[in-house]
């Protein structure tokens, strides 16, 4: 099917990806000149009016919640719309890959960048938190990794605003395998969710693995009841034991024996790290491919040809130990014919008769400091121009006799004036042989000084671009430490904002008590009279059917039951119509039976209970 021309104002440009709800489009905002995401939701396909009407809640609940955050962190949110039977969000367009694609190709990172993208996700979620904005979906699919090594949180699709009503107690929300125990068993959900979702990133990214795994059932249990063991048992060898606690309190079973907050996370990391964290991932981790098994042999040259005959396969640098490579180097003008060990394309190495390789000066020298070394190269250069210039003046001094005190010659060379013309020629053609040598001689070392001083030139070249290279590194350096100057005057800035909020909200709370404490007495004695009244009057009917509420409610009550360890293999059906929760099913003992109602009968919501379960074997 193709795709619509436009939508509102944007000029809609290509499909970047289809799901079963709706398609995401690539746009171009015509007003402020710019390419935009287009994330969009069919209407018809929603199988029924009330369930239209939830999903179009969510959809625009992501709209407000990433729309009122603005941090560099978060996927930026420009406009909400509706076409048609379309609704779709105008956000910020993004180039990078998801982390779950990181995680799809075995990627591993190194400590460095772990701790860069922890830094910067825990940045992001302190932002959302201080907003009133809990994200409750946090996983690697909604972590971007952009192709200049900053990161980028999407999906504030079911994320909880502290003024919405949307979500409430009771709804199951989230990722299985990240949600939180609080999630699972539908209770209050905060901020600390997000905690405990960014905790299993760490895992996952310092050991490679889970910490919980298993189907959907085994998952549930597993993350509300088991510990999984610890970073450093998972992945041994790699050091973790210091994160071990940074990831224990991350991951706790109780929200209140979490970190306190994101800031309070991304510290703790720090502390286990305690060296200075880059603010971007590196480029070898974004751009190289991981090593694949069977693929990457650590024993083979980086030169060898790949299993398809393409061409050559370098090493990834990522790799310890792998010999460096210039994989992002333009290709050489033609393919070698010999391995980088030859003699023919590695200058700076000779290779014995035994075959093994002895170091020769050149490989010293590569060893050299870049000053050094162009010294050294200047010394030979001029010492061989030298050399072959006293050679020329020896060759032709013998040409022309050697001078008046100059020695006897052989006889094939300076042969006596009484010799036979044979030998005359001979010595003749000898004299015009060295003549030659040394003009050739006299042309070679011209060469060589020209080639001396061509390489001067270079050498200037190359040492200018060195100080430019070195005052734009200096320059970069300086926008850094303002752009982290500024980073922490901003931080500052809302940190005394989000104090000053809390202050008012306080002082307002304190307010509201004492107003409340006011008004106490006067609605204690109408309680008290409404009390008695109730008393002789007969029992309130039970509340009209609300279809959300019971299905709260149901799902509360099932939960519950689920979650007692002596009903949970229990074959035990709720169903709640307008606050009356109707038991059926089975059970092993009268006692589970009268454990189901009163379980059920403790829940808030429920009005009355009809406990229609039968005893086995009865």
């Amino acid at each position: 099917m193709s795709h619509p021309e436009r939508l509102g104002k944007y000029r809609i440009t290509e499909t970047l990806g289809k799901g079963a709800m709706g398609i995401v489009y690539k746009a171009f905002d015509p007003d402020i000149q710019r390419t935009v995401a287009i994330k969009t939701i069919r209407k018809e396909l929603i199988d029924d009016d009330e369930r239209a009407g939830m999903m179009m809640a969510r959809f625009k609940n992501e709209a407000r919640a990433a729309g009122r955050l603005a941090h560099p962190g978060i996927v930026a949110v420009y406009d909400y719309g509706e076409a048609d039977e379309l609704a779709y969000i105008a956000m910020e367009f993004v180039q990078g890959a998801s982390l779950r694609a990181y995680f799809t190709r075995e990627a591993r990172m190194e400590e460095r960048d772990i701790v860069s993208l922890m830094v910067q996700l825990l940045d992001a979620l302190q932002h959302a938190h201080e907003a009133g904005v809990w994200h409750r979906d946090i996983k690697p699919a909604n972590i971007i990794i952009m192709t200049n090594g900053r990161l980028k949180v999407a999906d504030f699709g079911i994320a909880r605003i502290d003024t919405s009503a949307l979500t409430h107690t009771g709804a199951v929300m989230g990722s299985p395998g990240y949600m939180a125990p609080e999630q699972y068993k539908g209770e209050a959900v905060d901020w600390r969710a997000d905690i405990f979702a960014a905790g299993v990133v760490l895992y996952q990214l310092l050991t490679g693995v889970r910490p919980f795994t298993g189907s959907p059932e085994q998952l549930m249990y597993r993350v509300c009841y088991d510990d999984p063991p610890p970073p450093s048992a998972a992945a041994p060898g790699r050091d973790w034991e210091r994160y071990d606690p940074v990831v224990a309190r991350a991951i706790a079973k109780r929200p209140e024996d979490r970190h306190p907050s994101a800031a309070a996370f991304k510290d703790a990391i720090l502390h286990a790290y305690a060296e200075p964290v880059s603010p971007t991932i590196s480029e070898e981790t974004i751009i190289l491919e991981p090593a694949r098994a069977g693929v990457y042999d650590p024993s083979q040259p980086s030169w060898q040809t790949d299993r398809t005959g393409s061409g050559a396969t370098p090493l990834p640098q990522s790799v310890p130990g792998a010999p460096a490579a210039a994989s992002r180097s333009s290709p050489p003008s033609r393919p070698p014919t010999t391995p980088p060990g030859d003699a023919a394309t590695d200058p700076d190495r000779t290779t014995s008769r035994s075959g093994t390789r002895a170091p020769t000066l050149g490989g010293l020298a590569a060893t050299l400091p870049p000053e050094t070394r162009s010294g050294l190269k200047w010394a030979f250069g001029g010492a061989a121009v030298v050399l072959v210039l006293i050679a020329a003046a020896i060759v032709g001094w013998l040409a022309r006799g050697g001078g008046s005190d100059a020695a006897p010659q052989p006889a094939a060379i300076a042969a006596p004036p009484t010799a036979d013309p044979a030998a005359q020629q001979r010595a003749a053609a000898q004299a015009r042989e060295a003549e030659r040598a040394a003009a050739a001689a006299r042309a070679h070392a011209e060469r060589e000084a020209q080639e001396a001083k061509r390489a001067a030139e270079a050498s200037a070249r190359a040492e200018r671009e060195a100080r430019e290279a070195k005052r734009a590194a200096e320059a970069s350096a300086r926008a850094e430490r303002d752009a982290a100057e500024a980073r922490r005057a901003a931080e500052a800035r809302a940190q005394a904002k989000a104090a000053a909020a809390r202050a008012t909200e306080e002082r307002r709370a304190r307010e509201e008590a004492q107003r409340a404490a006011a008004a106490r007495a006067p609605a204690e004695s109408e309680r008290s009279r409404a009390a008695s009244a109730a008393a002789t009057s007969p029992p309130a009917p039970a509340r009209a059917p609300n279809f959300f509420r019971d299905e709260a409610t149901t799902m509360k009550v099932a939960t519950k039951l689920q979650f007692s360890r002596a009903l949970m293999r229990e074959q035990i059906d709720v169903r709640t119509v307008g606050g009356v929760v109707t038991l059926s099913g089975s059970v092993a003992s009268h006692e589970n039976r009268a454990l189901a109602e009163r379980i059920a009968s403790g829940v808030s919501g429920v009005v009355r209970v009809q406990n229609a379960l039968r005893v086995a074997g009865e």
